[in-house]
């Protein structure tokens, strides 16, 4: 007589069980032949969410690739630990997955990767982006460096694999992790992104005209500016060539919750629209112009004394979200 067993995650495992009621053991197929649940038979990551390379937990950046058209847009995907990739900012259907994952092995995996793992050049809580000459630059905070991922799209195309990275600011080698390099103070080298899986901070990237890199360094409350040519040149443990903390500029980020803009609003149902308001502690979205007002202190005198921190303006929602 055979029987269907159903386990938990939703494994479906047949056995051939005795008629005898009295049979003192059974054995079971170790080997699970069909799943509902996961898209793959043996789940690559402990989110308790669906997982194939379309959902975003907290992310905190995004950039776009201008160069092309339709312009790429990349996401940094914070707790997923990768950045998704579309290429067509434009076009693109609501809940299409990404084109292309960067920082994971694949489309499934969410776990920290970097050094101490056996996937070195991967992600681990990345924030801030940048795209220059099509290449693209992320703030890699649980690994205290910045990464540049040559132009994604084409190595991919090129090499079938996913992108690996060919500069790592703030490290040695992609095989180091440390906050504040070599010493654990801060140098025109290091970086100090984070200090333990629970304390990581909002980095962020910027490129002038002339292609030199400015990076803020959030846990040393300054910026730093990395010239052109030593960025170009790759590999690893740039020197900065400015500090801009000593100077009175300050390193502020501003955590938005749900803002009433049209790209929030548009094609949302009034049912959605409940719903979300129902999750917010103060029942409804932000204007615009009450983030706007939080900027507008934070860059005034008010605020001078206010550097090295990210400011909340979400309603408490952050108490709302698991892990955050």
């Amino acid at each position: 007589m055979k029987h269907t067993y159903l386990v938990f995650s939703i494994l479906f495992l047949s056995s051939a069980v005795a008629a005898d009621a009295q049979t003192t053991s059974v054995t079971l197929n170790g080997s699970p032949s069909r799943q509902i649940g996961q898209p793959l038979l043996i789940p690559k990551t402990i989110n308790p969410n669906l997982v194939e390379g379309r959902e975003l937990w907290s992310p905190t950046g995004i950039a776009f690739d201008f160069a092309t058209s339709p312009p790429l847009v990349y996401v940094a995907d914070t707790l997923n630990n990768r950045v998704l990739a579309w290429k067509n900012s434009t076009g693109f259907s609501n809940g299409q997955p990404a084109d292309l994952v960067i920082g994971q092995p694949d489309k499934y995996t969410t776990t920290k990767s970097g050094p101490g793992t056996v996937f070195t050049t991967g992600l681990s809580d990345p924030t801030g982006l940048a795209v220059w000459n099509g290449d693209l630059y992320v703030a890699d905070s649980g690994n205290n460096r910045v990464l540049r991922y040559k132009a994604p799209f084409t190595q991919f195309a090129q090499t079938g694999s996913y992108p690996t990275p060919d500069l790592y600011v703030g490290q040695p080698s992609l095989k180091s992790g440390m906050a504040n390099y070599p010493s654990g103070s801060p140098t025109a080298q290091g970086l100090f992104f984070s200090s333990g899986s629970s304390n990581v901070l909002l980095a962020g990237i910027a490129f002038d005209a002339s292609g030199n890199m400015w990076v803020a360094d959030p846990g040393n409350r300054r910026v730093l500016e990395f010239k052109a040519g030593d960025v170009n040149s790759g590999g690893g443990l740039l020197t900065a060539a400015v500090e801009l903390g000593p100077k009175g500029v300050r390193v502020v980020g501003i955590g938005p919750g749900a803002v009433a803009t049209p790209i929030n609003t548009i094609e949302m149902t009034p049912e959605t629209l409940a719903r979300l308001n129902a999750y917010i502690p103060l029942g409804r979205m932000a204007q615009p112009e009450e983030i706007a007002s939080v900027a507008a202190f934070l860059a005034g005198p008010g605020a001078s004394y206010v550097t090295g921190a990210t400011i909340f303006a979400d309603a408490a929602i952050m108490l709302q979200s698991p892990g955050l």
